[in-house]
Parts: structure tokens; C-alpha cells; sequence
């Protein structure tokens, strides 16, 4: 194992400058703990049985944005819908201080969050396919119209 990681720091020595070393490992550390944030709140939804359209309403959020942010290898939510997805699903967000002292940044929420049950997301969905197809919706051109309209007759 010791050899392995020999390798990879050998590699890491070969492509990365001595003088980039240090932003190379911040970048790699904020990326883990964005990757780890993701992999808790989709976990937390999963174990709620909420599906990712509920829980994009539940945040306040498009449910392609939150398929995007829960899949997608490069997701980068903005720190704004990171917490709204952490409350969404009921976790809660600490600070530790380097004097070691406690702060709560996004506190916890007991129990199953609202608007999960089927009445609840249901009453969500008309609102939320109106809205799709209002931004839709194009008024069809004359050529279509006539297109459609050939279609028709050699039919």
C-alpha cells in the first residue's frame, strides 16, 4: 500500500510544480467535502423515501437543478442551495472553531420533513407543470403549420 501512494505522489510531483502544490490540495479538499455534503444529503433523502422532485420542492429549487447537483460527476451547487438542501432533508450544519468551540450554521429539524406525503406532492405537481409549459410553449410558425398540414393530406 506504501508503494502505491509512493506512485501516486511521484505523479503528483511530476505534473504539479512545487509552487501550485498548495492550492492543488485546497481545491482537492473543498471538492471531497462538497462531494461528501452531496453523498450525505442524497443518503439522507434516500433513507426518507423522498424522491428528488419532492425534495427539489422542499428546498425551493428546479428538480432538474437538484437531478443535476445529485448525479452529476461535476456538480458545484452554489453554498445558498447546499443549505437548502441540507434543511430540506433535516441535517443540520456545525462548525468546529479551531479553539475547538461549537457553532451551529444550519440547525436540525426532528422527524419527517413536511410535504413528503402523497397529497403534498401532488398538490405540487399541476403547479410545477404549468410552469414548465409556460416556458414551453412557442406559438407554431407558418411553415410548420403548412408542414403539418401537407402531412395530413398525403395521409
Amino acid at each position: 500500500m506504501a508503494r502505491k501512494h509512493n506512485a501516486h505522489r511521484a505523479a503528483l510531483d511530476a505534473l504539479i510544480p512545487q509552487g501550485e502544490r498548495a492550492d492543488y490540495e485546497r481545491r482537492r479538499s473543498a471538492l471531497l467535502a462538497r462531494n461528501a455534503t452531496l453523498e450525505v444529503i442524497d443518503a439522507t433523502r434516500e433513507a426518507q423515501s423522498i424522491n428528488k422532485t419532492q425534495l427539489a420542492g422542499l428546498a425551493g429549487l428546479e428538480p432538474s437543478s437538484v437531478r443535476r447537483m445529485l448525479t452529476a460527476q461535476t456538480a458545484n451547487p452554489t453554498a445558498e442551495n447546499t443549505f437548502r438542501l441540507l434543511a430540506a432533508v433535516g441535517v443540520g450544519l456545525e462548525a468546529v472553531l479551531p479553539s475547538g468551540k461549537r457553532v451551529s450554521i444550519l440547525e436540525t429539524r426532528t422527524g419527517k420533513p413536511q410535504g413528503t406525503s402523497r397529497r403534498a406532492s401532488s398538490a405540487t405537481k399541476p403547479a410545477a407543470r404549468a410552469k414548465r409549459q409556460a416556458t414551453t410553449q412557442t406559438k407554431p410558425t407558418g411553415k410548420r403549420s403548412a408542414s403539418r398540414s401537407r402531412a395530413a393530406e398525403s395521409a
